[in-house]
């Protein structure tokens, strides 16, 4: 094998893990802009670049126009000194179409992605990579199990080793040896690579729910034979719930101040609207706050 072919391979292997990450972290990243939902939002404000730029910058601007009276939202960069919260006071405002502004604590209100004012891109990038990894070691574990066997020989008798292994592939009860090989008999190792594909799947998806945990997302396993209670599924939600207050108390903070500020009526609520149906029984409904629902609109209990 030339080292052409070997950097082609090589740059091949970086090019599929690479488009494997991006993958896996545009659907990690589509996952974390959707968790709320914007309920009265003027219809000039796109939702949407609102969540995008809380994911990628932590913190963006709520303000209105002065001369038009049109709210907007835009990227910010503090621009002096800080309050006694440490927020700044002045805010310049900047736009991919060259709009800058500056506004101050008095006309505009910040909002921001969680209580640590970050971006959410470190944590998105982190799993991302782990499942990418995961990813390789299942191909890789499933690719041993296709060649089992290496064979060592001379590089003189190679060609003859090759057409042996093809009688022994194409099951030949008898195969003949001329002369021409080696009086030291064909070393075989076997490789014997075991099959563990499935049990790091099943890492890969237990850091898949860790990864909804974080963000807040319910993730209850509903695959379980035994009759599961309303207090294992709160138990199992717990996390998830108390991890999506970060995001959501500073989301409706922002929406107090902006109400206070502009007289409007905006409010946020976290975008989960299903219900966890429990494998039991009776056909338990779990809602997302984990609490259980009676099928007939009565109290149910355990």
């Amino acid at each position: 094998m030339g080292i052409f072919t070997r950097f082609n391979q090589f740059r091949q292997s970086i090019f599929k893990n690479l488009y494997s990450e991006n993958i896996y972290f545009g659907k990690l990243k589509e996952i974390t802009v959707t968790l709320f939902k914007w309920v009265n939002l003027p219809e000039e404000i796109d939702p949407r670049f609102l969540e995008l730029s809380l994911f990628e910058c932590g913190e963006i601007v709520f303000a209105q126009d002065d001369i038009t009276g049109l709210y907007f939202v835009m990227r910010t960069v503090n621009a002096g000194k800080l309050d006694k919260y440490n927020r700044p006071i002045y805010r310049r405002l900047y736009a991919n179409n060259g709009m800058n502004l500056e506004r101050d604590i008095t006309n505009s209100v910040i909002i921001y992605n969680n209580v640590l004012r970050s971006s959410s891109i470190p944590v998105v990038r982190y799993y991302s990579d782990r499942f990418y990894f995961y990813d390789q070691i299942i191909d890789i574990n499933i690719n041993a199990q296709k060649t089992p066997v290496l064979i060592r020989c001379n590089e003189n008798e190679r060609l003859s080793v090759e057409n042996l292994y093809l009688k022994y592939e194409g099951g030949q009860p008898v195969i003949f040896g001329d002369k021409t090989l080696s009086a030291n008999p064909i070393e075989v190792l076997k490789t014997d690579a075991p099959f563990v594909a499935n049990d790091i799947y099943d890492m890969k998806v237990k850091y898949w729910n860790e990864f909804l945990t974080f963000f807040g997302v319910s993730n209850v396993n509903i695959n379980k034979k035994e009759r599961m209670t309303t207090d294992e599924v709160n138990r199992q939600l717990g996390g998830a719930i108390a991890a999506r207050g970060s995001g959501l108390l500073m989301r409706k903070r922002a929406c107090d101040e902006i109400n206070k500020m502009f007289n409007l009526d905006i409010d946020v609520v976290f975008n989960e609207d299903y219900q966890l149906k429990v494998n039991d029984p009776d056909d338990e409904i779990i809602d997302e706050n984990g609490l259980a629902d009676d099928p007939e609109g009565g109290a149910n209990d355990e």
